[in-house]
C-alpha cells in the first residue's frame, strides 16, 4: 500500500469511499510535487506527528523549527496548486468526519488561494 495512503488511513479509522479518493488524490498530486525520497519523508511525517498539519497551520515561528528537509517538502507542497488542494480536501474531509484533532482548521479566505 502507498505509505502516504497508509499514513492517512491509521489517522483516522473511517473507511468512507469519499475520504479514502481524497487520500488517493492527494497522494498523487504529492507524488507530482515531491522526490521520491521527500515522499517518504512526507509519509514518516504524517505517522510520527499523527496529524495533517504541515501546510496551511505552520506560523513563520513554526517553521523556522522545521528540518531543512521539511521546509524544503512545504515548499514543495506549497508550490503545486494540486497538490495544496488535494491537501485542503483530505483537511475539510477529515474535519467534517469528527477529526479536529488532526486536521487543520482553514481559514476561509484561504482556500481560494
Amino acid at each position: 500500500m502507498d505509505s502516504v495512503v497508509f499514513a492517512l488511513l491509521r489517522l483516522a479509522p473511517e473507511r468512507d469511499s469519499e475520504l479514502i479518493a481524497s487520500y488517493h488524490h492527494y497522494s498523487e498530486a504529492l507524488s507530482q510535487a515531491l522526490s521520491p525520497e521527500q515522499y517518504q519523508q512526507y509519509a514518516e511525517h504524517l505517522q510520527r506527528h499523527g496529524a495533517l498539519r504541515m501546510i496551511d497551520e505552520l506560523a513563520p515561528t513554526d517553521l523556522s523549527e522545521l528540518t531543512p528537509e521539511e521546509q524544503s517538502i512545504l515548499a514543495a507542497i506549497r508550490a503545486n496548486r494540486v497538490a495544496t488542494e488535494a491537501y485542503r480536501q483530505v483537511a475539510v474531509l477529515l474535519r467534517q468526519r469528527g477529526h479536529a484533532d488532526i486536521a487543520p482548521v482553514l481559514d476561509v479566505l484561504e482556500i481560494g488561494n
